[in-house]
């Protein structure tokens, strides 16, 4: 039996390791894990290509089917016939296989949890040789009917479409700077800094075709980001006066998410740290938590809110 050596519980992922015979089990477990007995703690990060990578097998009635066959031969011992992780095999695992039916679950990408699953990491084996590419899509499709998904909270205004993509380019370029910035890479963070002017030059072009009201909403969020951007620039000579800077552009970012919506095909997600006048809040497009306030700063288990995206039809809710 391959066993997981040195688990630090920090914070819940997916991990897979094989029992004898080869069956596959996820585990729930911290999304770091030391090495050698009181190792440092190392947070596993999935590359961001691989976390953006799709799904490339629909979740079809073929797929889904395919997928149940490969986890009843390969899961169920371990985490159950519904997934609930209460198998008889891995009642002897430490830590206990995961609980399959947990809304959580879908705040991983399913790249990034693919990426897991194909090159494993210390203890754990990688599954390249064990099921093939489709076998593990198969294998995650199924899984993912398994939970349902958590709510994404809708946006407070109706908008066209242009709206959302430009917000979600404005999205892509904060991601780039808060993977930046969890890195403690000043000179990537720095280009990233640069990169927002098309981005913006898009928001203001957007609001076109918004009535007035939803026009006046949309002109405050976008000067909002603007101004939270120009400080963001202006700030870019040292990670302490950055990561200040950035602070504020996450909440102007997320308050126009709130009020709008993306255009993404998952919600975004927001965490927080902190409470009062010394929270700090990010966003991601997946998790887990990844702190861009510093090395070893706190991370949260789960999203205080996942934006949803644009509503293009329907009228503006009421609070």
């Amino acid at each position: 039996m391959r066993t997981i050596s040195a688990v630090a519980a920090t914070r819940t992922c997916v991990i897979v390791t094989t029992l004898a015979g080869g069956s596959l089990v996820w585990m729930s477990m911290s999304a770091a894990y030391g090495e050698g007995g009181g190792g440092a703690v190392k947070p596993w990060i999935v590359p961001a290509r691989a976390a953006q990578k799709k799904n490339p097998v629909a979740a079809d009635e073929k797929s889904l089917t395919l997928g149940q066959q490969l986890y009843v031969r390969e899961c169920r011992s371990c985490h159950g016939a519904a997934g609930r992780g209460d198998g008889k095999a891995g009642i002897d695992l430490e830590p206990r296989p995961t609980n399959l039916t947990e809304p959580s679950l879908w705040d991983q990408s399913d790249g990034a949890m693919f990426w897991k699953i194909t090159e494993g990491r210390g203890d754990m084996p990688g599954h390249k040789e064990l099921l093939t590419d489709a076998e593990r899509w198969h294998v995650l499709n199924y899984m993912r009917s398994l939970a349902p998904r958590p709510p994404a909270k809708e946006p407070e205004f109706e908008a066209p479409p242009a709206c959302g993509e430009a917000l979600s380019s404005v999205v892509h370029r904060y991601l780039d700077l808060h993977g930046a910035l969890v890195r403690s890479d000043l000179n990537t963070a720095q280009n990233c800094c640069g990169s927002f002017a098309s981005t913006l030059s898009e928001l203001a072009q957007a609001q076109s075709a918004l009535d007035e009201a939803r026009r006046a909403a949309w002109k405050s969020d976008v000067e909002a980001i603007q101004k939270a951007q120009a400080a963001v620039s202006d700030s870019s000579s040292d990670l302490v006066s950055l990561r200040s800077a950035f602070r504020d552009l996450s909440a102007s970012l997320a308050q126009a998410l709130r009020h709008f919506g993306h255009a993404e095909a998952s919600p975004v997600l927001a965490y927080e740290v902190g409470q009062g006048a010394n929270s700090k809040m990010w966003l991601q497009a997946f998790g887990p938590a990844e702190n861009p306030y510093g090395r070893g700063a706190p991370a949260p288990d789960m999203p205080c809110n996942r934006f949803a995206r644009i509503r293009s039809s329907g009228a503006a809710r009421v609070k």
